[in-house]
């Protein structure tokens, strides 16, 4: 699986499943949003699924395969479970594919896959080698930061104060059949510039109420920022550490909780996207380690900001409250276990 038609494979299986069970749970929330945010929300659901597995399984020193394949389970069950509640999946029309803004999104979606997989360098290789060896770690020893990633040394684990990550991408890597350094650089790369200008789209049509030409403008004038920056010597998180998880966290894991609180404010009556909130502020926390306390601290300003401009109702704040216990628990874990 680590040729092109390999990569090609694992990432059309993981954006089907995206689609299906953001289906699945558009219909759940009791809201209607377009393709592109359907695809973001089942990712949500992914991650989420697989914290809720990982977290207590890392602290139980289980087997490597048993997460590993009991993630699996639970994916294959919840996207058989979205078509079965769905049961008619609309796929984008015929219609949506021939707009102008979605060519011409998807042409700055492809020069800028192109330009990553030949650009994206390693800024730290330390870093680099820390999680691509971790995650390696795992998968030929069966264990679950038990060893040492550079020394061998059992009974040494440092990672376990960490993040999630490592593991998601040794698991990906598993069930695949995929070497680890192709899972990290290509798919999950490529994973990495699709969503962020997925969010990145669907946060800019909000705020432009629904100007697709305006949403297009801004991924085409980010893309266009951000070489520039790139370029002229800044450390870019996006073309710099594609797929690590410092870059997850800026350009997926940050955005993904504003897009959510952006559809949270345009439809207020709509209360289960807390619910949604919840799963984004989860896997923020979960799967990256400066993301603990990050995501926390910038939820704790939006849900301020919408409950000072939204009534300021002590709903609001058990809502809050609810939504951020899961990560809270996990930020705990992460810090004094």
């Amino acid at each position: 699986m680590d040729s092109i038609i390999g990569i090609v494979i694992v990432l059309t299986c993981l954006f089907v499943a995206f689609y299906v069970m953001g289906a699945m749970l558009e219909r759940k929330l009791d809201i209607e949003v377009d393709s592109f945010c359907r695809i973001i929300l089942g990712f949500i659901l992914f991650l989420f699924a697989f914290v809720v597995i990982d977290v207590p399984l890392e602290y139980a020193h289980v087997p490597f395969h048993v997460l590993a394949y009991g993630a699996l389970f639970v994916w294959i069950m919840l996207a058989g479970y979205s078509i079965y509640y769905v049961r008619k999946i609309e796929f984008p029309s015929k219609a949506f594919w021939n707009e102008n803004t979605t060519f011409g999104f998807l042409l700055v979606v492809g020069v800028e896959i192109w330009y990553g997989m030949q650009n994206a360098i390693y800024t730290s290789y330390s870093d680099a080698a820390y999680y691509n060896m971790s995650s390696i770690t795992s998968i030929y020893t069966n264990t679950i930061f038990e060893y040492d990633q550079f020394s061998g040394l059992a009974g040494f684990d440092p990672t376990r104060a960490q993040d999630s990550s490592i593991i998601l991408v040794a698991v990906l890597s598993k069930i695949s059949h995929m070497h680890v350094l192709i899972m990290v650089n290509r798919v999950m790369a490529v994973l990495e510039i699709v969503m962020f200008n997925l969010i990145l789209y669907e946060i800019a049509l909000i705020l432009s109420k629904k100007n697709k030409k305006i949403a297009f403008l801004t991924v085409f004038f980010y893309f266009v920022i951000s070489l520039f920056y790139w370029m002229n010597g800044g450390e870019n998180l996006l073309w710099g550490r594609l797929a690590e998880t410092k870059s997850m966290l800026a350009n997926i894991y940050i955005p993904v909780v504003l897009l959510c609180f952006s559809l949270l404010a345009g439809m207020r009556e709509k209360k289960r996207l807390w619910i949604l909130i919840m799963c984004a502020v989860t896997v923020g926390v979960a799967l990256s380690f400066s993301g603990t306390y990050i995501v926390l601290a910038f939820t704790f300003y939006l849900v301020l900001s919408y409950w000072l401009l939204n009534g300021r109702k002590m709903q609001t704040i058990i809502y809050a409250a609810l939504a951020v216990t899961p990560s809270t628990v996990i930020m705990l874990m992460r810090t004094f276990l």
